[in-house]
This record gives C-alpha cells, structure tokens and sequence, in this order.
C-alpha cells in the first residue's frame, strides 16, 4: 500500500489509518501486529563460513587447475599436484577471508532499530518496545530520540530532525504540522518524520504511519537484499579466459595425443606427454600471482586514502567509465563556510577581506547578528580557530566562525549583549529573533536573522554606507535582484536586521520597523583540488555525473564553479519518474546532473548506465545511497558516512575528497596492465612449449624437451618473474587513455598475436636446431640446450613486458627491482638444474660448453625482437563500443 500521507489533511489521515487523536487500545495494537507483523526489519542470515570458502572454487580458471592437478596426478607428479592444490588453497582462503567481512548491511540496517518509543495507548501515555509499534500509534518524540517508525507531524514546537542518513542533507531539517503537495520530495517532507533519523531539538506529537519494512528505512533494505550481485569486469574476463584456455589445451592435447598415435609412437607415452602439454599450458602460477596484484594495489590505494573491502574491486576502478558522485564532501569540503556580507551599498568576501580591515558599520551589525541571534555554543573558547568545536546546527556554526574571521569574540559579544527573550527559529516562521539589552547603553536591541522574504517584510528602513535611509521599492527591487543571483550560484541566502528601542515590550510584538543591515551569502567551497581532478577525469574518458538530493541551482553552480558547460541538462527526481526506462536510456547522455533524487531514482540511474555497457562508481554515505552502492559496479562510501552505507560499499573513502577516487582509479587501471603482463608472461612461454612439442611430433622429430623439464620452467623457473610483475609501476600514459570496456578480455589482439605469432616464429627456429643438430647430438645434449634456450629466453623477455605500449629500448629495465632479483635467481636455479650433479642426473641435462651457451643466449634473444616487432605492427583492433556490446551481450 503505497500512499503518500504527507499530502493528507488529518481527517483523510486518520481515516485511512483507522485511528484518532486519542490513540489506540492495546486491544487494538495487538490485533495489527497479527496482520502487518511488527516493526522491525528481517533478520539478516549471510551464507555460511563453508558456502562462502566453497564458493571460491566456481571459476573456470579454477577448474582448469583442478583438471591439471588430476592429471598431473595420473603421472604421478606429486610435487606437481602438491603446488597446483596449494595455490588453489590459498587463493580461495584469502577470497574466503575478504568475502567474509562483506554483505553485512541488512544486519547494519537493524542497528538503526530503538529498543522504546512513548506511545498514547488505551488513553494515557506509556513508554513500549519499538518493535510493538503500530499504524494508528501516537508517538511522542523530544530533542535526542532516534525516531522509532516513519509517522506524520501532528504538533511540533521547533522540532528539528537529523536526517542525514535518509537523505543525505548534512542541515538538520525543520518539521512542522499542515499537509503538503503530493509530490513533494522525500528531502522536503516537512510534515513528516523517518524511522532511523535522530530528533536534534524542540518536539513533537506524531501518528505512525509506516512501520518495518514499510517504513523508507525498511524499503531501502528490501532494495538492498533484491539486488543481485553482479561479476566485476575482472571475474568475467577471468571466467571468459578459463573457458578459453581450457577449450585450446584439450584441442591442442587431444590433436598431438591422436596424431602421435597416429604415427605408431608409445601410446602410453603418448599420454604422458598429453598429460604434460595439459599440465605445461595451465598457468599455475596467475591465480596466486592475480591475488598479489590485487592485494600490492589494495594496499597502494590504501596509502592514497582509500579502504578496498573486495577484492576484485581494486581492479574494477581501472574499468570505471562513469562516476556517479555526490557534491557534498568529495567536491566540495563539506562544511558551511560564510561566503561574504552583502548590503544595499557593497559586498564583503570573506575572510580574506577583512583580514587587517576596520570593519564598517554594515559589516559590525551583520557579525553581531550572526553571533546574537544564534544558539550555536563554543566548547573550548581558548583554542585556536582550526581547533575550536562549536556545538549546534551547522548553519549557525558557519555563522559564528565568519564572525570570529571578521574579527569578532563571540563570548565578549554574548556577555555585552545578554540575551533577554527568543522566537527560536523553524520552518514556518522561517526566521529566529532575539532582544538583547546592551550592558554599557542601557538600552535594548531586537536582531532577527532567516528567509530574506521574510526578514524583509519587518523592515521599514535601510542602512546604506552607516546611514539608515528609508526601504524603498526601488531598494527591495534591487535586493532581490541580488538573491535571485547568490541562489543561482549555490548560495545560501540569509538576511539580517535590527532596531533599537528604549522599552522593550514582547519580542512578538516588536518585529516591525526594524533596519535591513545586509545579507549573509553562506557556501559549502569546493576542494582546493576539484576543478584539476576532474581535468583528469575527463584526459581519462571518464564521464563525472552529479546526482544529489540537493537543489539544481545549488547543483549547477557547484559544475559551473568547476568549469563544467551544464546548460539545461539537469533532471530533478520528480521528472524522472515521468520518463520510462527507455525515454531514460535516449536522454541520459545529455544529462550531468540529477538533482533532489530518492534512494529509487538513485538505483534507476546505475542501471541505466550500466544498460548502456558503462562501468559505473557510485559515492554515497547516507542509509539512503546503499541500494545503488550495491548496484554499482563500484560502490564508494565516504568515510564519515553510516555503517551500513560502508558495508555495502566495495570501497571506503579515508578521506573524503574526489581526488582519492581518481587516485584509486589510476591505480586500477595500473592493476589491470600488470594482471595482463603477467597473463602475457605466462602464456608466451605455455604456448611456445606446446608449439614447440606439437611440432616435432608432426615433423617426426623426437621430443624436444622432457615432461619435467617443461614443469621446473614453468614452476620454478618462471615462477620468481611471474610474481615480480605483480610489482611494476605505472606506465605514465594510464591516466590518458580511454576506460576500458566491460566486455574487453583480457587477451586483446596484439596479445594474442604475440602468444600464437611470436611462439610459432621462434618455435621453428628451435626445431630448426634441432632437426640440424639432432645428427651430431646425443638426445640429451639436444634437450639440454633445447631446455636452456626456453629457461633463459623465459627470463629475458620478461623485459620486453615490463611495457605493453613501449618498446623495451625506451623502457627502464631497472625500475623493477624485484624483477632483477627474480631474474637473477631464477637463471641461478637454471645453471643449477642444468649442472649440478644429482640434478641433472633427474632433469636429464649435461654440460654445456661456452660455445653453446653463447649460441643459447642468442637464441634467448629471438624472442625479445619479435615480440618488440609485435608491438609496433599494425593490427586490425577490435573496437567495443559500449552500446554494440551492450546489445550482443542481451542477445547472447
């Protein structure tokens, strides 16, 4: 039952809740908790400890190696088996332990619950549970109470409602009885309170309306638990590349398997070497060496500010295509600050205006006012400016320290000017007044502070230069004139008056003929960082998107302060539920701002960008924003935001600023390059041996290298430089280059290129030294250099993938240091396996001499220049556009 109780009068309101101003019987209330159950959310059961570990072996790539363990197994390869098993282990007990700490928000979403609510029940007031609360309940809510279920306003005396993780709003909202329009936003309700918001002064008398899961609280966690968990764009790869990895080993085993016996070879022999090609083509060592990259970048992300809780999602952010952000706290500092004083005659800025000014009397009175018509107290008075804690709304916080910054001591001006009587502001009146006696003068003051319009209305004079003249229309004209450009530009508008009197009657009574001393412009500034972090965003191809609960002009002139064009694309909460899925998908690229949207539309527009085969990030901090971070391929939370939207975030911001996101983003995109180096690395040297072997049994040449020569390459050979990889740097152009879209592999054309082209050229170059000196050499002589040519070569053109896009002349070989030591060590292992007695008694190896370790360091090199002619030949790319991959994605 969706019904919009804020557009009620009382009558239509009791009538539809089946209740009255003298509240329910118990009788009564009893009898609704066995219809609409009672007010608490579903309790929150994650899977297991063991669904959660088992769920770490669904993965392709994971079965793939499984598969070799089994056959490797069949061999008898236990050392083999041993190490397969053990990556397997331990990369799915670290996605056992990240997977574990996630997926807790609907538990969160309880912590907002309260154990009692004050109810009118059987016609006198009494405290019960939350949980026994009903529709029809009148609740009684006072300054402190976290509001127990969602209710309507039906008496407030100056009651004000923190509202911050509903709606994100930092300003503590005013609430009031009286109906309002029917589409009046969630942020806007006035009349209305919300489960899991916090009452911050005055009071109220309410009837419950929305209780558990009805409540906006309750929606958003039923939100939360429908949406489905989607694969990054790393795990489709993934799964994509185990699929084809596997598909090519069994073609490629079963082709040399067949035609071996074919021509009348062993056939168990056959099925060893089958077995050891399987074996040979599985990259062990990417699983664990995918898992360090992700955690090096975890961890270099972290040093930037930022939290990663999956995984997988500190490789997302490389693929981030749009940013759905909030102003508040990421553009901007996410504080009041007093912009500048404007009166008839000039404006103020401040602080740097005042900074060794004499104030004018215009800019005294609007300092005074800003501290005497305030409640905002300060804790520790002798602190210096950037330490001072100033208790109270965050307005009036702003107000006090722009009157210390014009020069001001609040504590001296309160003790000159003691307070006589209040109209406490709220949003009604729209305005608060104080009189104040002056302790030297003898006489009185009235100073009034709120809406312009209204402040206004009490004026009948207007100081000008010090000189209080009469308030013209012309003067009126002129002024609002002035509002209307301060609230295009973002700002908040107050204005301020005052007048003296010799005997002071009621302070209800004396809001007439008062002087118009001049505006107060207030704005939440932007980073000092903003505007070239969003440069960056935009060298880097990436769409930044505003969607704010927050006004459009306020919106529009937050982008227009960064130098972003926004025109008229800007589209409020309300129009978007007028435009279908469809209308929404043709328009969206035209719009840069979303403005006073809800937790639904919020969700709508991660879906619509994702439609379109966007990656998409979304920063949020409130209860309201959790949806869509679950949505979104990369949920951002900022730091000083709620419980639960930091657990259902994939990221938490440590700092709340837009430039830690494009810090963590470029450190993405460095992640992915390395995760396909690696890739690249493995597959070059995988592919070459199975080329290598598959050749000489279709040329009938015997076998080139041994089964356990193939694996202690692979194994221990390639292992060190494999895992050094995981720790290169950024290659300086990341941050230039488009995103990637979400339906890339991770093999692109010139990767694959290099694994099949560059494996086949040099592969015959190798048989071809075979075949030549297979007549002069003993076989184990031949697979002796055979085995140190493809150990060393393995070694060396690891270089020439420190880069992908770089020729390895102009790379810095010894950046890596890790690499180095790698290299270093694993040609050690080779000599070792090759000379050593007892080793090469068990890899079958003999001494080489200097002559053919010459010719096997030439022979190492081959495969650096035709990987760097890879690099630079021109090859047809395919070319993903979002929208065409988006479609072939639906249609498959």
């Amino acid at each position: 039952m969706n019904i919009n109780w804020h557009s009620l009068n009382q009558k239509e309101l009791f009538k539809k809740l089946k209740a009255d101003f003298g509240g329910l019987s118990s009788h009564e209330a009893k009898e609704r908790q066995k219809i609409f159950g009672f007010n608490e959310l579903p309790s929150y059961r994650p899977p297991s400890s063991l669904a959660v570990f088992l769920s770490q072996f669904n993965s392709p790539l994971v079965y793939v190696l499984l598969a070799a363990a089994i056959l490797a197994s069949f061999m008898q390869d236990w050392l083999d088996v041993g190490i397969i098993m053990l990556v397997v282990l331990v990369n799915s007990f670290f996605g056992w332990v990240q997977e574990n700490k996630s997926n807790q928000a609907m538990a969160k979403l309880r912590l907002l619950e309260v154990p009692h609510a004050k109810v009118f029940r059987d016609g006198r007031k009494i405290e019960v549970e939350t949980r026994e609360l009903v529709s029809g309940d009148i609740i009684f809510i006072k300054a402190g109470d976290k509001i127990p279920a969602d209710a309507r306003v039906l008496k407030s005396n100056n009651l004000q409602c923190f509202e911050a993780p509903l709606t994100g709003e930092a300003v503590p909202e005013s609430k009031s009885a009286g109906e309002l329009s029917i589409g009046t936003s969630l942020g806007d309700r006035t009349n209305m309170i919300y489960s899991g918001t916090v009452a911050v002064s005055g009071w109220c008398e309410a009837v419950v309306c929305a209780v558990g899961i009805n409540t906006e609280i309750g929606k958003i966690g039923k939100l939360v638990a429908e949406i489905k968990e989607e694969k990054t764009p790393l795990q489709g790869q993934l799964s994509r590349f185990g699929r084809f990895l596997s598909l090519t080993v069994v073609l490629v085993c079963s082709l040399v398997l067949i035609f071996g016996l074919y021509q009348g070879r062993d056939p168990w022999q056959m099925v060893i070497i089958a077995v050891a090609l399987a074996v040979a083509a599985v990259p062990e060592g990417l699983l664990v060496a995918v898992t360090i990259i992700l955690t090096v970048g975890m961890q270099t992300i972290f040093k930037k500010k930022a939290l990663v809780r999956k995984l997988a999602a500190a490789e997302t952010l490389g693929s981030v295509s749009v940013i759905c952000t909030d102003k508040t706290g990421t553009l901007t500092e996410g504080k009041m600050q007093v912009h500048k004083f404007v009166t008839a005659g000039r404006e103020y800025l401040l602080p740097r205006h005042l900074e060794g000014d004499i104030l004018d009397k215009e800019q005294d009175l609007i300092s005074k006012i800003s501290v005497l018509c305030s409640n905002a107290s300060i804790e520790n008075p002798d602190a210096t400016l950037e330490e001072l804690r100033i208790l109270g709304d965050p307005t009036e916080k702003a107000l006090i320290l722009g009157a210390i910054e014009a020069g001001h001591d609040p504590e001296d001006l309160r003790q000159e000017y003691p307070r006589l009587d209040e109209i406490p502001f709220d949003s009604e009146l729209k305005f608060m007044a104080t009189s104040n006696k002056h302790k030297g003068e003898g006489h009185s003051h009235v100073f009034a502070k709120g809406a312009p319009e209204k402040v206004m209305s009490f004026c009948d004079q207007v100081m000008i230069s010090g000189v209080k003249k009469k308030f013209t229309e012309a003067h009126q004209r002129e002024l609002k004139k002035k509002i209307e450009e301060m609230t295009s530009r973002g700002l908040r508008v107050l204005a301020c008056a005052y007048k003296t009197v010799d005997k002071l009657g009621k302070i209800e009574n004396e809001l007439h003929d008062l002087v118009f001393v001049g505006f107060i412009a207030l704005k939440d500034p932007l980073r000092a960082d903003a505007k070239e972090t969003l440069e960056q965003c935009r060298s880097a191809g990436i769409r930044v998107v505003m969607v704010t609960g927050d006004h459009k002009l306020t919106a529009k002139a937050i982008f227009s302060e960064l130098g972003i064009k926004v025109g008229g694309h800007v589209v409020e909460g309300g129009d978007l539920d007028k435009l279908s899925d469809e209308q929404l998908d043709l328009r969206l690229v035209d719009i840069d701002i979303f403005a006073r949207v809800e937790p639904h539309h919020k969700l709508r527009i991660i879906k619509a960008w994702q439609r379109r085969g966007e990656v998409v990030a979304m920063t949020g901090d409130g209860v309201n924003d959790s949806p869509a971070l679950k949505a979104a391929d990369v949920g951002i939370a900022l730091g000083s935001g709620s419980d639960v939207a930091k657990e259902t975030a994939d990221i938490i911001l440590l700092e709340d600023n837009f430039r830690v996101i494009v810090d963590a983003v470029r450190q993405g995109r460095i992640i992915f390059d390395n995760i396909r180096k690696v890739v690249l690395y493995l597959l070059v040297g995988a592919f070459s041996e199975i080329i290598l072997i598959a050749g000489a049994i279709f040329l009938g040449l015997p076998l080139p290298i041994l089964a356990i020569q193939i694996l202690w390459i692979n194994l221990v050979n390639s292992g060190f430089p494999n895992i050094a990889l995981a720790f290169e740097g950024e290659e300086g152009d990341v941050m230039s280059l488009p995103p990637r879209s979400r339906f890339e592999d991770i093999l692109n054309q010139r990767m694959k290129f290099i694994i099949f082209g560059v494996g086949l050229v040099t592969d015959v170059i190798v048989l071809a030294l075979v075949y030549n000196f297979g007549r002069f050499y003993e076989i184990d002589h031949l697979r002796t250099m055979v085995f140190a040519v493809i150990g060393l070569d393995s070694l060396l053109y690891a270089f020439s993938i420190k880069s992908l896009r770089r020729s390895v002349l102009t790379t810095n070989i010894f950046s890596n240091s890790y690499l180095l030591a790698a290299v270093a060590i694993s040609f050690s292992l080779l000599l070792m396996a090759i000379s050593l007695p007892g080793f090469n008694t068990l890899f079958k190896t003999v001494l080489l001499s200097p002559q053919e370790w010459l010719l096997v360091v030439v022979l190492g090199f081959i495969k650096i220049l035709f990987i760097e002619i890879a690099k630079k030949m021109p090859l047809p790319e395919i070319n993903l556009k979002r929208q065409d991959a988006r479609n072939e994605s639906k249609s498959a």
